[in-house]
């Protein structure tokens, strides 16, 4: 729905959400506009109308992962498969590439994401994540910008 809700240049989408759809619509890109309360069949209900912008909201970084050591070239190259396999698989994933350059110490990294609420979750992932330990200390140069 949202891919054609693109080609067809609409700015935005909305949906009435209950509680426990919620969280699944908050990490597709959605914000709550309102907290709501209706009645059905004499009982009070909550739910929230959730709105997702469209346009102007892809984030995209591009920038290098820079190494200091072998070591820390080796433990990039040991973890970047999943790394790679697990990000692309992420919701609002629009691409990742990280590439070797001609310096092998350091990477290419190119990142695209639907919106700010998808690049958020992936940082969020990362932070706790196998290759977010191992890479903790190695040196980050990049870029953010928003479209």
């Amino acid at each position: 729905m949202e891919a054609h809700a693109r080609s067809a240049q609409l700015t935005e989408l909305t949906s009435d959400v209950s509680i426990t759809a919620r969280p699944f619509f908050e990490r597709h890109g959605f914000t709550v506009e309102a907290k709501e309360h209706p009645v059905k069949g004499g009982v009070l209900l909550t739910n929230y109308k959730m709105k997702k912008k469209l346009l102007g909201s892809v984030v995209c970084l591009s920038g290098h992962l820079v190494c200091h050591t072998r070591d820390q070239a080796d433990t990039v190259r040991d973890h970047l498969p999943l790394h790679l396999a697990l990000t692309r698989a992420e919701p609002g994933c629009c691409s990742f590439n990280v590439t070797t350059t001609s310096n092998p110490l350091m990477w290419q990294v190119e990142e695209s994401f639907e919106h700010a609420a998808a690049f958020e979750a992936h940082r969020e992932r990362v932070a706790s994540s196998e290759w977010g330990q191992a890479t903790l200390g190695i040196e980050r140069r990049d870029t953010l910008i928003v479209l």
